[in-house]
């Protein structure tokens, strides 16, 4: 019998006196899994925060300390976290990416994958522009208010009535 907590390849090699000398390759892999997989939104906005949550479940008999990585489009790592549990023990985690392109993008964690479509953010002009004339002429009030040209103004403009 043969048993290792160090993750990866291994050889195995058996031999006894009087028999044939017998070699094996191993994986042992971690007993830490990701039981389910969700992705916040399936459309999101240029720049806007996309979460996926992750049940991660140790299903073996020891503990393990596992590296957990989100994928985007199945090769580049977005966000990243270690994960330590007991036998049988689960734990909800949280994982983010902000994209900052339009486009269709798919996100995986241990081979689970969900997709998430984004569309570039649009500005609205006229809204910021209808702001910027409320505030000045909110600050030009308070100015002639302030100064009192306020009350000479409305006094001018009585007379003129």
């Amino acid at each position: 019998k043969y048993a290792s907590s160090i993750l990866g390849e291994h050889r195995i090699t058996a031999q006894a006196t009087g028999y044939d000398k017998a070699t094996r390759n191993i994986t042992v892999m971690t007993p830490i899994q990701v039981q389910s997989f969700n992705v916040s939104s399936k459309s999101a906005k240029t720049g806007q925060t996309i979460t996926v949550k992750a049940n991660v479940q140790n299903v073996g008999a020891f503990n393990d300390t596992r590296k957990l990585e989100l994928l985007v489009n199945g090769n580049k790592t977005v966000d990243s976290q270690n994960v330590t549990l007991k036998p049988g023990e689960n734990k909800t985690m949280s994982f983010s990416y902000k994209p900052t392109d339009p486009g269709t993008y798919r996100l995986s964690l241990d081979g689970q994958e969900g997709t998430v479509t984004v569309e570039k953010t649009t500005t609205n002009w006229a809204m910021i522009a209808i702001i910027l004339v409320l505030l000045i002429a909110i600050g030009a009030g308070a100015y002639l208010y302030h100064t009192g040209e306020l009350e000479t103004l409305r006094k001018r403009l009585q007379k003129q009535q």
